[in-house]
């Protein structure tokens, strides 16, 4: 990722508790789409995610409009390992988003990911009610 990138990564980061936060992220976001052709971004972004769960981050949002752009081309794996280091319900939101979005022979391996959420130990009850809502829609 270049420095500016970076930069601008960090300056959405460090606005996280910006009450105008969406505003503000969309704004970064904007300057980033004119940088970030291969979503070297992804990460960094889904790290905020991570780390941040109670923020409000729109529905689904400008970070995850920005991700989206880079489906099939690297953001489903980045979403996959987030999702292992910390499942958040917003990051449980946007699996259910490729879910919906993919065909069939694809769409189980992604379910099976989404059902594995239940057996992990140590994570927020908010996600694993998440992953069971979603996981209900699935039989």
């Amino acid at each position: 990722m270049n420095a500016e990138i970076e930069k601008l990564v960090a300056k959405i980061e460090n606005n996280i508790n910006n009450e105008d936060f969406i505003e503000v992220c969309e704004e970064y976001l904007e300057k980033l789409e004119e940088l970030d052709f291969e979503g070297s971004s992804i990460e960094s972004l889904l790290k905020i995610i991570e780390d941040n769960p109670n923020i409000e981050l729109g529905m689904p949002g400008p970070i995850v409009h920005f991700v989206e752009r880079f489906f099939r081309k690297g953001y489903e794996e980045k979403l996959i390992k987030s999702i292992e280091r910390k499942p958040r319900a917003h990051t449980l939101w946007m699996l259910n988003r490729i879910i919906n979005g993919v065909k069939d022979n694809e769409r189980e391996d992604y379910i099976t990911i989404m059902k594995n959420i239940l057996t992990m130990i140590d994570i927020d009850n908010e996600v694993k009610n998440a992953a069971l809502r979603f996981c209900e829609l699935y039989d």
